[in-house]
């Protein structure tokens, strides 16, 4: 199967939303040695969040 490229168009308010949506996320604690077992871990999460 081969990918074909597409354009995504939204506008500032939207990314505004997310923007603050995401900076405002309130994250679990981490389960001691849980990896990727029970999800995506919150460290690996706060990452992509400061990103």
């Amino acid at each position: 199967m081969q990918m074909k490229p597409f354009t995504l168009e939204l506008s500032e308010e939207i990314l505004d939303d997310l923007f603050t949506r995401v900076k405002h996320s309130r994250l679990p604690d981490e389960l001691d040695n849980a990896g990727w077992d029970y999800g995506v871990p919150p460290a690996y999460i706060k990452e992509l969040i400061h990103y």
